[in-house]
């Protein structure tokens, strides 16, 4: 080997390991302060974007799961409230049951039926006001979805849109419910084949007469289409013997069901005359029990119908044992959805197990091996730095030359 002085090359292959040793310690001593192995893409770029897919895939999962108790706390305060409904339309059962008692008196009966009405009232309460962070549940407007995974399109529905209007007396088909008379007056729309006779109104002149001489006070109950006759619903009027007044409780009575201005009023001296204008798709009958007040006029026809509550304490009965049906099957529902919640659940956080562990393998910090490198590093820099040290030294050995 020759002697130089002008380059070192001994010196400057230790700094190049010195160099090398040095990178290598601050890497270990980096992978040991943040426990990762990879801080950044220079680090390991390949698995880098296989970490931090999995990265997303595990932090989905995980709020997946907590979207999934969100779920299981609406499905539990909606059944809870529905178990208070249920409840309620149990003793109004009750109470239409014992109004058929026939030692009861007629202040008895209505003594019962107060209770009854208090119960629908709270009933209508519970739809209105059961809700989580702020979204009404029993309202029937409610619909939402939750994550099933971390992915796209991974949900599940939750639907509590069954009844259009919610869960209160109207959809439940007790509108009217009258446990003293063993009365309802909601339940399902007609079908134009209950209906016979009812023909259109297509002139603005065409109408029904209701003669105030013969007309008599009491319930009246009238089918009304504003469909062409597809389907009809039924209305319920408590007329007070007074044709002006009783003309307007049917024209209000028969707009409210009909959700509009459909029919409107004229009142001759003599009669009272309900006309609806141009409106062709309008029909009416009334009950075939109840007929002796109505008469046709001109083109049109009042058709005829067989109330379907008029059944007495069976009807009453059957419209709470229907409406029992409905908030019976919607809990059940609603605890087959909690149960689907749990389990995915269960799955999601299995899944989040192994994919964390597979993440793990990749990003984390093995401390075993990198303080096994660590040590290494730091024996490796010592020797380098001694020996850059002796290689210093070495072009001293021209000054022994020169000086002898």
């Amino acid at each position: 080997m020759a002697i130089v002085v002008q380059t070192n090359m001994l010196s400057l292959n230790a700094q190049k390991r010195l160099f090398e040793s040095s990178a290598g310690l601050n890497g270990a001593l980096e992978q040991l302060s943040t426990g990762r192995r990879i801080s950044r893409a220079a680090d390991d770029a390949a698995n880098l974007q296989i970490g931090g897919r999995l990265a997303g895939q595990f932090q989905g999962l995980n709020q997946a799961v907590r979207n999934a108790n969100d779920g299981i706390a609406i499905t539990q305060i909606a059944e809870g409230a529905l178990a208070g409904t249920e409840k309620s339309l149990q003793r109004i059962r009750q109470l239409a049951v014992q109004a058929q008692n026939g030692i009861l008196s007629a202040a008895d009966k209505i003594a019962l039926n107060k209770e009854a009405n208090a119960l629908l009232d709270e009933i209508d309460r519970t739809a209105e006001t059961t809700e989580f962070g702020g979204k009404k549940l029993l309202d029937g407007s409610f619909r939402g979805e939750f994550s099933d995974g971390a992915n796209k399109g991974q949900v599940m529905e939750l639907d509590l849109t069954k009844l259009a209007e919610g869960f209160n007396r109207t959809e439940l088909g007790l509108q009217g419910l009258n446990v003293a008379t063993a009365t309802v007056t909601g339940g399902p729309a007609l079908a134009a084949s209950d209906i016979s006779g009812a023909g259109a109104y297509p002139g603005a002149n065409q109408g029904i007469v209701l003669f105030e001489n013969t007309y008599s006070a009491g319930e009246r109950r009238f089918a009304v289409s504003n469909n062409a006759g597809v389907s009809y619903e039924e209305v319920v009027v408590n007329f007070t013997g007074n044709g002006a007044t009783d003309n307007n409780l049917l024209i209000n009575a028969i707009n409210s069901t009909l959700g509009g201005a459909v029919v409107s009023s004229a009142e001759p001296s003599f009669e009272d005359v309900i006309t609806n204008g141009v409106q062709p798709d309008f029909r009416i009958a009334f009950e075939s029990t109840n007929n002796a007040d109505f008469i046709d006029m001109t083109a049109g026809s009042i058709g005829t119908y067989t109330s379907s509550n008029s059944g007495g304490s069976s009807e009453i009965l059957s419209a709470l044992d229907n409406a029992l049906t409905q908030v019976a099957e919607t809990r059940a529902e609603l605890g087959a959805k909690q149960n689907a919640f749990q389990s995915s659940m269960r799955n999601m956080m299995i899944m989040a197990e192994n994919v964390g562990g597979a993440k793990s393998k990749i990003m984390d910090t093995d401390y075993a091996v990198a303080t096994a490198d660590l040590t290494k590093q730091q024996i490796i820099q010592q020797s380098t730095v001694t020996l850059m040290g002796r290689a210093a030294q070495i072009p001293q050995s021209a000054l022994f030359l020169l000086q002898n």
